[in-house]
């Protein structure tokens, strides 16, 4: 839409941070992949083991506040959001996210454990959360796919690339 637009950050300061494919996708072009595994996560218990799963997929930090705990248990009792998982002896080992309602959803925050990697885990569970969505009614999943080793995991589920984000930053 802005074909000047990149050349206009670079020259204001602004640096970028990442180019990374925004992909979509339409219930005729899901692959499932088998969800025998895979549970929704609707305990306040569930959500705080699904905080802790994700900042040891994405190595961060895990900082879960109460506060956080109960917007995410609001977000999924009114529809907003959903999670899922995959529980291995009792441990949270792979989780992942859908963000907004309607017709149209956000596939994200989808990580394994390090320990758990390479065994498809991600691809059940994004299946399963994406079957849902569409289940429901839902008309498309997008998603920003954060490397391309997992572009190349969601492309053999059925997203399909349409854009690049680009995230610009001033170099504070």
């Amino acid at each position: 839409l802005w074909p000047d637009l990149e050349a206009m950050l670079v020259e204001a300061g602004f640096e970028c941070e990442m180019k990374i494919p925004v992909m979509v996708m339409s219930p005729s072009e899901l692959r499932k992949r088998d969800e025998s595994r895979v549970n929704q996560i609707l305990t306040r218990f569930a959500l705080q083991q699904s905080s802790r799963c994700s900042a040891l997929a994405f190595g961060t930090e895990v900082d879960v506040s109460e506060a956080q705990i109960e917007s995410n248990i609001v977000a999924i009792q009114t529809g907003q959001s959903s999670c899922a998982g995959i529980w291995i002896d009792g441990e949270l080992v792979s989780n992942g996210w859908t963000v907004g309602g309607g017709s149209i959803c956000e596939l994200a925050g989808v990580g394994t454990h390090p320990n758990f990697r390479n065994q498809g885990l991600a691809s059940q569970v994004s299946s399963f959360l994406c079957r849902k969505h569409f289940e429901n009614g839902g008309e498309h999943v997008w998603l920003s796919a954060g490397s391309p080793e997992s572009e190349a995991v969601y492309s053999k589920l059925g997203f399909r690339k349409i854009g690049v984000q680009a995230n610009y930053s001033l170099g504070v």
